[in-house]
């Protein structure tokens, strides 16, 4: 077992994204909300296909995202985790978060993105990445909150967004 296939922060819970997890996975992908960011109907294939390439990217680089569940309720929560991945154009380590709606707003964001920086810390890597739509003040508040810098705008998904930097200090 890898140290890393279970993390845990004072409120959650995080298990290395896997395809035992399906029905947690479904859960966050067809939320209203995330919908409504993505601007796209829920697909059942391209989410099955979203969760194999996070189940690779742990087999191909040992880390990747956790699907967080509340201690107290085993109630999914959100995602977060550090992936490599290419972001406009370049080859970075991108941190990544998602929470239900339920969640928001109770600290449960910073919770889950603050644990997952500190494995990237254990990483040799020399900093992180997050991005998120130019209009989403919010994201862009808890990148700012976790110590993130901005950085440029890129496009992403053929939308514009915001790309931030945080260092990653050894």
């Amino acid at each position: 077992m890898n140290l890393l296939d279970h993390i845990e922060t004072e409120r959650m819970i995080g298990k290395r994204v896997a395809m035992d997890l399906w029905d947690a996975w479904v859960k966050l992908e067809s939320e209203p909300k995330f919908l409504e960011i993505l601007e796209a109907p829920y697909d059942e294939a391209k989410s099955l296909e979203r969760l194999k390439h996070n189940v690779d990217l742990w087999a191909k680089h040992g880390h990747g995202q956790w699907l967080f569940f509340q201690k107290e309720t085993n109630a999914i929560v959100g995602r977060s985790g550090i992936r490599y991945m290419q972001v406009n154009q370049v080859w970075e380590y991108e941190l990544g978060y998602w929470i239900l709606p339920p969640y928001w707003r109770k600290g449960f964001g910073f919770e889950m993105a603050h644990k997952s920086l500190e494995v990237a810390e254990s990483l040799d890597i020399e900093s992180v990445v997050a991005f998120a739509l130019t209009e989403n003040v919010k994201s862009i508040g808890l990148m700012q909150k976790l110590g993130f810098h901005y950085e440029t705008e890129i496009t992403h998904a053929d939308r514009p967004h915001v790309l931030y930097r945080k260092l990653i200090s050894k």
